[in-house]
């Protein structure tokens, strides 16, 4: 008998093998986006598992499905982010992404096909128990990888990809924490409420150990608390809620040892508790212990609403749209963030993933995913109340809805990365089917075999919807490749400086996909090939000016496509200033006033950005108007005060109009009005420096890094004036701190091996031109 193909069967496992892998599955190549990968995995597992399910439906002449509105409702906030995107200002970003971002439309379509998928192909109780043990030796393999770097360091197993201590399998540090919570609170329940053989439950037992171990070396107090939370109701639901199969398994009379003590999810809770009272304790232990330090930063809940506030006024109802959130924060960031050290982030999302919504979505959007929360609630509770005496059915349920539940309340709170958010859905799934499963939710189907005209009807809408998946599916592939190439490209000119080879990898990449960020990276290779070209000796003057010219046009092409793909980005209007004011020196007709233009155009998405200001400075600069320039960075300033780019700008613009003195004096009285800010002794420190005193300039720096001990470029220059009197020994020192704190900077390195071996600090140095006289400040600094 001839053997049919089982399409059912083929989704089933496409599924299975997406969700077994994507707490751990990466491509070990940093030519490889990490989250892209993890992505790509979602999105080609979901939509390769839909194909195969939706031709066995075809093939079997009806869908069914479980009789829930729930359904209705998890159809409903994909559609208001598809509504929503066509009315974006930039629909491109909002509906595909510029990247593989958790918040465009084809995201969401994706994840809640996961949950629908996960669903209807999981409702027997052998695959749900193939799907917890997929998920199990999961957890064991992340164990394994996180253990083993802990305990050998992060160099052991980078495997190019993971080079600092608090890099993980999951995404971020943070999401590793939630990932260990849901260990815990699925390692709870199952030992609470199955009995399970020996073997397993020793494993249960080393895998809740291990989640333990690693939650408090990550300490996220927001898991701990979550995880205290969730043992409490775990302990509270195991003493009063034990199953009629262990209770009549015990003598009615020994009332002693009716009920188990639910001791596991007591000792949990005692343990978070202790982590949520004195975590600060434990953190600062266990970061000196391991040396592991992290800084994660999201707007606040207050800064988010003000965001929300400021897009209700324009756009209510549908918001800016998806995956537009960084665009309301440059435009309307809250005061006093440019003061911080984050001044310059643009942040793609707000306090959480969900309350990130009302800004990109509006009221629509964000009431959709409450109503969604809401209802499978309601619909999981419902079911909760209901089991039968089934005790793995139960198991099951009651796992599935305490790791949905803990993995939503992350959503709301939070912004995990794409690994647990696809859990998340996962698991929302696992505890309907669950529930599908143990009849707690009833079925329905639509039969089209036998009508003719429903047939024609579905079979017509069926060709749509595959072509379309398909095309998702090529869409998806093109970008996952385009997305190779660039980072290629990126590489060859930031680690091997080899620009032909860049560029060749950029404009690939652009073949799979028109990407501003491609164009932009394009727009920066060809502003090399210019200063390569100008450079250029022994040329005639008629072959440098066509050369000059032809980069020139590329470059002009390149950042006006940027700009066309997304006019409402800031960066596309900068680079193509940057083009411009290059050719500024050169007097070219319109160059002038092209870049400033470009800048003004830049400023309407960025307004409160200080650096904006401060460009088109250095243009007026170029432009040889220092009045108007002095004025930009005042304005600069008033953003923010401290600016240190703009003290050093103004810094050389004195210097060169000789005015020195009087703007010694001036700060001078400005130091004494902010005694400590580290900034003004920084400029104070400078314009002294180059006025040739270092004896006062060491004071002026002295002061500045020790108000700001980590303030980098006060350290630099109070390393040149230790040297500039002969304080070597201390200049080194400072040198040494800078290197410290900029690692990566091989002027740093040159300069601390010329003064160890007695020599000028820029002896055998690549440049000639002082750091005082330079552009941009020597150090970029990293906390200011």
């Amino acid at each position: 008998m001839k053997k049919v193909f089982d399409f059912e069967k083929v989704s089933f496992v496409v599924l299975f093998l997406t969700i077994f892998l994507t707490p751990f599955f990466f491509i070990p190549s940093s030519s490889v986006g990490f989250n892209s990968v993890k992505t790509f995995l979602l999105y080609a597992g979901v939509i390769l598992s839909f194909i195969f399910w939706f031709v066995a439906k075809l093939k079997e002449g009806k869908f069914e499905f479980p009789k829930s509105i729930l359904f209705i409702f998890a159809g409903i906030v994909p559609l208001i982010y598809l509504i929503s995107s066509l009315f974006s200002s930039s629909m491109k970003t909002s509906l595909l992404g510029a990247g593989f971002e958790i918040d465009s439309f084809v995201t969401i379509v994706a994840l809640f096909l996961l949950f629908i998928l996960t669903t209807l192909l999981f409702k027997s109780k052998q695959k749900l128990l193939y799907l917890y043990m997929g998920f199990f030796v999961s957890v064991i393999l992340v164990i394994l990888f996180q253990f083993l770097r802990l305990v050998f360091g992060p160099e052991f197993l980078s495997l190019g990809v993971f080079f600092s201590p608090i890099s993980s399998l999951i995404g971020k540090w943070n999401d590793l924490a939630i990932f260990f919570g849901l260990s815990m609170v699925l390692m709870m329940s199952i030992l609470e409420f199955l009995n399970i053989t020996k073997l397993m439950k020793i494993v249960s037992y080393i895998i809740l150990l291990f989640s333990v171990v690693f939650l408090a070396i990550i300490n996220f107090a927001m898991v701990w608390f979550a995880v205290g939370i969730f043992s409490l109701i775990l302990f509270v639901y195991s003493l009063m809620f034990k199953t009629k199969e262990q209770m009549d398994n015990i003598s009615e009379n020994d009332v002693s040892v009716k009920k188990k003590f639910p001791l596991i999810s007591l000792v949990v809770f005692v343990i978070s508790i202790a982590f949520v009272i004195s975590g600060g304790f434990f953190t600062e232990t266990i970061a000196s212990t391991f040396g592991i330090s992290q800084l994660e930063a999201r707007p606040s809940w207050q800064s988010t609403f003000e965001i929300a506030g400021k897009t209700f006024e324009e756009s209510p109802v549908l918001g800016v749209g998806p995956n537009r959130f960084s665009s309301e924060w440059l435009k309307n960031k809250p005061e006093g963030i440019n003061t911080t050290i984050f001044w310059n982030t643009d942040f793609n999302s707000g306090v959480s993933y969900i309350f990130s919504s009302i800004v990109t979505t509006g009221v629509l959007g964000f009431l959709s995913w409450i109503l969604f929360i809401v209802v499978f609630l309601f619909v999981s509770v419902k079911g909760v109340f209901n089991l039968k005496e089934d005790l793995v059915k139960k198991s099951i349920v009651i796992s599935s809805f305490f790791g949905s539940v803990y993995l939503w309340a992350f959503s709301i709170l939070y912004v995990p990365d794409i690994a647990m958010l696809s859990l998340t859905f996962v698991f929302s799934g696992i505890l309907i089917a669950s529930l599908y499963n143990d009849e707690a939710i009833k079925k329905t189907n639509i039969s089209f075999s036998k009508d003719s005209k429903m047939g024609i009807v579905v079979i017509s809408v069926s060709v749509i919807l595959l072509a379309a998946t398909v095309l998702w599916g090529v869409f998806v592939t093109k970008k996952f490749v385009s997305n190779v190439y660039f980072q290629k490209g990126v590489i060859a000119a930031n680690v091997s400086g080899d620009v032909a080879l860049s560029e060749s990898n950029i404009k690939t990449a652009i073949k799979f996909d028109k990407n501003d960020l491609f164009y932009r990276t394009l727009v920066q290779i060809d502003l090399v090939k210019l200063n390569q070209i100008a450079g250029q000796k022994d040329v005639e003057a008629k072959v440098l000016q066509e050369q000059f010219q032809n980069a020139l046009g590329e470059a002009i092409d390149n950042a006006k496509t940027a700009v066309s793909i997304d006019g409402t980005n800031y960066l596309n209007w900068l680079v193509l200033g940057n083009v411009y004011e290059v050719v500024v020196p050169l007097k070219v007709e319109g160059a002038y006033q092209s870049a400033m233009a470009s800048y003004q155009e830049a400023l309407k998405y960025n307004s409160q950005s200080p650096s904006i200001y401060l460009t088109m400075a250095k243009l007026e600069v170029l432009n040889k108007d220092i009045k108007k320039a002095k004025a930009l960075i005042k304005t600069s300033l008033e953003k923010k005060n401290n600016y240190t780019e703009a003290f050093f700008l103004l810094s050389q613009i004195e210097v060169d109009q000789g005015n020195i003195s009087a703007a010694i004096s001036s700060v001078e009285s400005a130091s004494t009005l902010s005694p400590n800010d580290p900034t003004v002794f920084f400029y104070l420190g400078l314009l002294k420096y180059n006025n040739k005193n270092y004896s006062d300039a060491i004071t002026a720096l002295e002061r500045s890094v020790i108000l700001s001990p980590t303030y980098s470029n006060a350290k630099y220059f109070l390393g040149l004036s230790y040297q500039k009197v002969n304080r070597v020994t201390d200049a080194v020192a400072q040198f040494e701190d800078v290197k410290t704190l900029n690692p990566d900077n091989k002027e740093v390195e040159q300069i601390l091996t010329n003064l160890k071996n007695g020599k000028d600090p820029f002896a055998g140095s690549a440049t000639e031109q002082k750091p005082e006289n330079r552009e941009e400040l020597p150090v970029k600094e990293k906390t200011q």
